[in-house]
């Protein structure tokens, strides 16, 4: 069973690889992307510090730097990040429900995902959104394995981890932690001590 969810998986990444990589030049560069592109090609400590006081979080930004570094900053390039996020994403929701619904759940809800425009815009465009969405469904998938087992400090650790890159990619990472913790406050087996520990 384990290597049937991961060759889905894989054709999961490979169909979403293949659906967004065409077309990914088209449009040129605009939109939001010069502000991202034109951030990422500072120092570190120029990139914090010139996004400290806006209403953008520095984490995409950093992690564009070093790719821009890598791979230069062609228009395929800067947005190859964002597309491999988006392409990773549509993976997790396979995952996630695979793990807490039928296989058939998992598989629609990605295909669902991948053959969404919404989506395949912003696999397309170098903002930090394909990262944001990423983040937001590994930090369900971590919260509901915490509530199936809320001993598991493993699991713990990397859903405070998750969740601090959520509120250091976007501001909006603040509704995934309220909708969590809304969550936490409706399940009737959750102890006051659980609550608080959350």
């Amino acid at each position: 069973m384990k290597k049937k969810i991961w060759i889905i998986a894989l054709s999961l990444f490979a169909l979403n690889l293949l659906l967004k990589i065409i077309y990914i030049q088209v449009p040129s560069i605009a939109w939001d992307e010069p502000f991202s592109i034109y951030h990422a090609q500072m120092d570190l400590g120029k990139i914090i510090d010139h996004l400290y006081n806006g209403n953008n979080p520095p984490f995409f930004e950093i992690l564009l730097h070093f790719w821009i570094k890598a791979f230069g900053i062609s228009p395929m390039s800067v947005r190859f990040l964002p597309l491999i996020f988006s392409c990773m994403t549509a993976v997790m929701i396979f995952l996630l429900g695979n793990r807490f619904f039928p296989l058939k759940t998992g598989i629609i809800a990605s295909l669902l995902f991948t053959f969404s425009n919404f989506h395949l815009f912003f696999a397309h465009e170098a903002r930090v959104y394909a990262l944001f969405g990423l983040l937001t469904v590994l930090a369900i998938h971590l919260f509901l394995c915490l509530i199936q087992d809320n001993k598991n400090k493993t699991i713990t650790f990397w859903l405070i981890f998750v969740n601090a890159l959520l509120l250091y990619t976007h501001y909006f990472g603040f509704f995934v932690l309220l909708i969590q913790g809304i969550t936490v406050i409706l399940i009737r087996d959750v102890s006051r001590k659980s609550f608080l520990k959350f």
